[in-house]
């Protein structure tokens, strides 16, 4: 098998969190497993948090250049990158699993606990007068990461505080859900890419170079360049979102997801593309967009939505847009929805994996939860629609579907 190392990162991401493979992902996996003893380490590695912390210092060696640089190829080549980890490709270099995985876990997921002075000493994150503060699981709010792969934890910056003057922008904090880019009078700068990871939040808005606005939800990430130059403006989602893209005729908005490709000019739409999702969704609002996975492609109307998954595209009218954009108003809602969908979007907010290892269907749920209600009234109120279908089980950081 040619070896795929954006693939490669992005099956790493995924198994870090503790998602379900596909079965073409599970046979990818799996080989690579098994090409060395140092590859097989791999998942025994992430379970061990002592570990971690102690190879945490080893971040600052990894660049970020060259998977991005696989990553364009691919582009060019008119083929749909996968999300992928902002590291280079270590496997083939001893020493480097430890710092590819502390990138995976601390930039990515936020899942390490890390003493506040071990921060402060080690990683120079902080600015004279402040104190790094970096949340636990299930805390974890938003986690900003520059050109040279360092976090910043953006929960703790004051509104209105410039955060980091890189590439041909300002990012600046304006209020507590709102980061924005200013551009500068830069020629010839080379691109500098950053990336936006959410837990635990309200919908945070992402104001680009070229003033787009991206609202992320929750265990959401986009990477994006600090301005954008070209001929196109590109970025890349893995989770849920809504766009406000504004107008450049001459430059076409492009966002990538591991499934498929959305390519608008100025438009307002929702994109959700969680790795643990049997497939993508787009859903327009206004405007236009033109979704595209491998040969395929389909052009929505407003109020038209398409799902993406391994079948193909497949396009409908939009069932329910307060649905949709539940997350939005820090709730869900559910019409006839599968309880396995609606335990996987539960589980997102808390930080938790769902695992059904009997395959339990249960009924179709339907009704409102706020984001803020206590996890153990949701499961009850679910239980008693289940009625016996299924049982809910809450293990720690799991929670089991069982007949």
């Amino acid at each position: 098998m040619t070896e795929n190392h954006a693939l490669i990162e992005a099956l790493m991401l995924k198994f870090a969190r503790g998602k379900k493979f596909n079965k073409k992902e599970r046979a990818i996996w799996e080989e690579w497993l098994s090409q060395s003893d140092q590859h097989r380490q791999l998942p025994l590695l992430f379970k061990n948090v002592q570990w971690l912390r102690e190879n945490l210092r080893e971040m600052e060696n990894i660049s970020t250049e060259s998977i991005w640089e696989n990553v364009q190829r691919q582009i060019k080549a008119e083929r749909d990158p996968a999300i992928v980890v902002p590291m280079r490709p270590w496997w083939r270099r001893p020493g480097r699993v430890a710092a590819a995985a502390a990138v995976i876990v601390v930039a990515i997921l936020g899942g390490v606990l890390i003493s506040r002075q071990w921060m402060d000493h080690e990683r120079g994150m902080t600015q004279p007068g402040e104190t790094a503060n970096v949340p636990g699981p299930g805390h974890f709010r938003v986690l900003l990461t520059v050109g040279n792969g360092n976090p910043r934890v953006l929960d703790s910056v004051a509104a209105g505080k410039e955060v980091v003057v890189e590439g041909n922008s300002v990012a600046t904090k304006r209020d507590a859900h709102t980061l924005v880019y200013t551009p500068m009078p830069v020629k010839d700068a080379p691109p500098v890419y950053h990336s936006i990871a959410t837990g635990k939040t309200e919908a945070f808005a992402v104001q680009l170079a070229d003033g787009s606005k991206v609202y992320l939800s929750y265990d959401s990430r986009l990477r994006y360049p600090t301005a954008f130059g070209g001929k196109a403006r590109e970025i890349f989602l893995e989770g849920e979102a809504y766009f406000d893209i504004a107008k450049d005729p001459s430059r076409p908005f492009i966002v990538r997801t591991g499934q498929s490709g959305i390519r608008v000019l100025g438009t307002r739409f929702n994109v959700m593309a969680y790795g643990n999702e049997p497939g993508n969704e787009v859903s327009l609002f206004i405007g236009a967009v033109e979704v595209f996975r491998d040969s395929a492609s389909v052009r929505l109307k407003p109020g038209q939505q398409v799902a993406v998954s391994e079948e193909g595209l497949s396009v409908g009218k939009i069932p329910d847009p307060t649905r949709v954009l539940a997350w939005m108003d820090s709730c869900w809602r559910f019409d006839h929805t599968p309880l396995q969908t609606v335990l996987r979007q539960i589980a997102r907010w808390h930080q938790m994996t769902v695992v059904n290892p009997e395959g339990v269907q249960g009924v179709s749920i339907k009704g409102k939860y706020g984001h803020e209600e206590p996890l153990d009234k949701i499961v009850s109120d679910l239980q008693q629609a289940e009625s016996g279908n299924a049982r809910i089980q809450i293990q720690k950081d799991t929670i089991y579907i069982k007949r």
